[in-house]
């Protein structure tokens, strides 16, 4: 029998089983721990770790930013942007964002990990979450046992998604380090959820608001 979904069950819970909304907090509390947990021990080295570099570049352009200069280098600076000289080879937005963390807690590498740790553990798991569900057209709201027991296990894979979003070893890493990956792959998944919606709304004949055509913009 299908899971009654207006049921007082529903509405109030099952006595020592959480509801999938819950699941999917624990899920992106956990994936913010983990990623605290990387930034505290690249610490406030720009260079940790040593291999991703292109955090000297926006570790320098956000200081860069915050002191007048725009988006430039004092000096010569890779692939071929000569000193004192406006660029376009480093990503604006992700610039903006490190001058901004360092204007409240001063130019500290470490402030930026942690911030991005917090906004990259509740984004990705919830951007994963939201597009796998999208592609499945569910709506869960059943507790965990009446998704198990009684509908089809298609309904669990937007958790799981969110699952392996917050602990894939690259995802984790990248979201502790000053580098644009995390934001971007938010972006990509919002973008893919938005347009299946579009075309969702345009197969069923139904108008397509403003908002939604700018948020996909």
């Amino acid at each position: 029998m299908p899971y009654d979904t207006s049921s007082t069950q529903i509405r109030d819970g099952v006595r020592g089983t959480a509801r999938p909304n819950e699941w999917l907090i624990v899920t992106m509390v956990l994936a913010i721990l983990l990623r605290i947990g990387v930034a505290l021990y690249l610490g406030n080295t720009v260079d940790a770790p040593p291999l991703l570099t292109d955090q000297r570049s926006y570790h320098a352009l956000g200081g860069r930013l915050l002191s007048g200069y725009g988006f430039s280098f004092d000096r010569a600076w890779y692939p071929f942007t000569p000193a004192e000289t406006p660029t376009a080879h480093w990503s604006f937005l992700y610039s903006l964002f490190v001058a901004a963390v360092y204007g409240v807690f001063g130019t500290h590498p470490l402030a930026v990990r942690l911030v991005q740790a917090v906004l990259g553990g509740a984004l990705l798991p919830w951007a994963a979450y939201r597009l796998t569900r999208r592609v499945f057209e569910i709506g869960p709201k059943a507790p965990l046992a009446a998704l198990w027991s009684d509908t089809s296990i298609t309904e669990l894979a937007p958790y799981a998604a969110a699952a392996i979003a917050a602990v894939y070893g690259y995802f984790v890493l990248y979201a502790a380090t000053l580098m644009t990956e995390t934001f971007y792959i938010v972006a990509v998944l919002c973008s893919l959820e938005i347009g299946l919606g579009i075309v969702a709304r345009l197969q069923q004949g139904r108008a397509l608001p403003l908002s939604t055509g700018v948020a996909l913009g």
